[in-house]
């Protein structure tokens, strides 16, 4: 996945592409909008009621909103929409997007299957990211099991659940600091992404950044001083530096394409990150305190996306698959030293699709997402 939950507003322009009109506000993710035959109904998915529904709004001549969204569905999970040409029907398809927690032993010596991993969770929730806390007793994720995106924590064995934030915006991606104690997360309640952090025991949450732009992808460094972060904020897709304690950031890459997914060393003088800047993804390497970036990884495996590191820094455990044979995501490691890969997994003929991961030195904790839907067909009554 990688990106998971997102957000984005519904427009309207003219046939000459003049005049456009936001008309939804952009705080949750509507898409997929649909006009009605006569032009004076819009309907859309929109996952502002916790789950992703039909809604529609009324909108004049000039492709403007003339009254609020309203839900045409409710708790339905809807993946798509299509409306008949008399506009009397909605054909909808409705998906469930499935998250579960697994783990599985680290074994470098050979390839592992998914007979070799057992579910820490599976319920139905959506999940962008898990992560291990530096103690080795917690595992921390963001999760959609309460009708909006918060952050999570559990033992590694799935017991002892509870959120560690339940804001109304959607808050993601979380990182341990190092004394296991805080966690930092971007989230929207700004109205964009921007970084925070709360205590996992419960207090008040600090705002780190606030930019008109989005920052998002935060990773806690090695001695708790500073938090990286990808950024929108000078038009491109670069990586940045803040205090922990907040303040201006610093920014470390200039490129323009180099995506989030960075990752500190264990010893804090490197941090590893996936740029496109060669024309396909590839992993780099960067001081902490800023430089030239150095490429990683040479073509080995595509669409790669770093996770962790070893403890020793040897190497760089991520989500990849391979360029020539079409499979699909599998755990890969990349050495530090020559930017040699190896795969460690086969998931050939699994439906369910490999997310991010981490691990405690001994396990992998990695997400795996599978998809199920369904067609269904409404007819629409007309208001007199």
């Amino acid at each position: 996945m990688g990106t998971g939950v997102s957000t984005a507003k519904i427009w309207t322009v003219q046939p000459d592409g003049t005049d456009p009109l936001a008309v939804t506000e952009g705080k949750t993710f509507d898409h997929n909008p649909v006009w009605s035959p006569d032009g004076k109904q819009l309907f859309f998915i929109s996952d502002r009621g916790g789950i992703s529904d039909v809604w529609w709004l009324p909108v004049n001549a000039s492709g403007q909103a003339t009254a609020s969204p309203k839900p045409l569905t409710a708790g339905v999970g809807v993946g798509s929409i299509a409306l008949s040409a008399d506009g009397a029907k909605l054909a909808y398809s409705k998906l469930i997007e499935r998250s579960s927690i697994w783990s599985m032993p680290i074994e470098p010596n050979r390839l592992l299957g998914l007979e070799d991993a057992q579910v820490v969770s599976s319920e139905n929730q959506l999940i962008e990211r898990v992560v291990v806390s530096p103690d080795g007793e917690w595992l921390a994720f963001d999760s959609n099991r309460s009708g909006n995106m918060d952050i999570w924590m559990m033992r590694k064995d799935g017991s002892e659940l509870r959120p560690v934030t339940t804001d109304k915006a959607h808050d993601w991606w979380p990182s341990w600091s190092p004394d296991s104690k805080q966690i930092v997360f971007h989230s929207l309640r700004s109205g964009n992404r921007d970084i925070y952090v709360k205590p996992v025991a419960g207090g008040a949450v600090t705002q780190l950044t606030s930019h008109p732009a989005k920052d998002w992808s935060p990773v806690w460094s090695p001695d708790g001083e500073e938090i990286a972060f990808g950024s929108h904020r000078q038009g491109n897709e670069d990586v940045w530096v803040v205090s922990r304690k907040g303040g201006e950031p610093r920014q470390l890459t200039r490129h323009g394409t180099d995506d989030n997914g960075v990752i500190w060393s264990p010893e804090g003088r490197r941090l590893v990150f996936r740029s496109n800047r060669t024309g396909r993804y590839e992993l780099f390497l960067i001081p902490a305190e800023g430089g030239e970036p150095v490429q990683l990884t040479h073509g080995a495996a595509i669409n790669i996306y770093p996770s962790f590191w070893s403890a020793d820094g040897s190497a760089i455990y991520a989500r990849a698959r391979r360029g020539s044979d079409g499979a699909g995501f599998n755990i890969w490691s990349v050495s530090v030293a020559d930017g040699s890969t190896r795969q460690l997994t086969d998931f050939k003929g699994s439906s369910k699709q490999l997310g991010l991961l981490s691990s405690d030195g001994q396990r992998f904790y990695l997400l795996l997402h599978e998809r199920v839907g369904d067609l269904w067909v409404a007819e629409l009554l007309t208001e007199d």
